[in-house]
């Protein structure tokens, strides 16, 4: 998240990058007590089975306490208030025993406030997603919603 909020840094050295980051950081939004519920979700995983990997659940792994509440899955709602940033949340996931291992980061482009041929459109005009994948293979795609399924265009 950093990598994508900060500001270009004055060189490229682990230094100067680093402080960017750190300016991010310190601009993210505090998360209230009482804003936890609408800002987060957090869970930890049950016994199951995914892609031919059986898990007995978190509380059956090795060293963990039988009545652990830690969590194994968290997603976050966040804001970097900023001038840039403003009003734009970012949305983080991460979790243990998921569907699968992937790292993306993907920009939602704003919607145009209007669409020049919306008349010739037979559809509504969604906003674009830039897709950046870092893991399992990295790449970049465009990507289109249309009618609540993706089109992926791959550069």
């Amino acid at each position: 998240m950093a990598l994508v909020a900060m500001e270009p840094p004055a060189a490229l050295d682990a230094v100067s990058i680093r402080d960017e980051k750190t300016k991010v950081y310190r601009s993210i939004r505090p998360i209230r007590p009482e804003q936890v519920d609408a800002f987060t979700v957090r869970g930890q995983y049950t016994a199951g089975e995914w892609a031919g990997q059986k898990s007995a659940g978190y509380l059956k792994e090795k060293d963990v306490p039988p009545d652990s509440r830690t969590e194994t899955f968290a997603a976050l709602k966040l804001y970097v208030d900023n001038w840039r940033w403003s009003g734009m949340p970012f949305y983080i996931r991460t979790g243990k025993f998921l569907e699968r291992k992937l790292s993306e980061v993907v920009v939602r482009f704003r919607s145009p406030p209007q669409t020049l041929f919306q008349k010739q459109c037979e559809s509504p005009v969604y906003p674009n997603d830039l897709v950046i994948k870092i893991a399992p293979r990295g790449g970049d795609q465009l990507a289109a919603e249309r009618e609540g399924a993706r089109r992926h265009d791959e550069h």
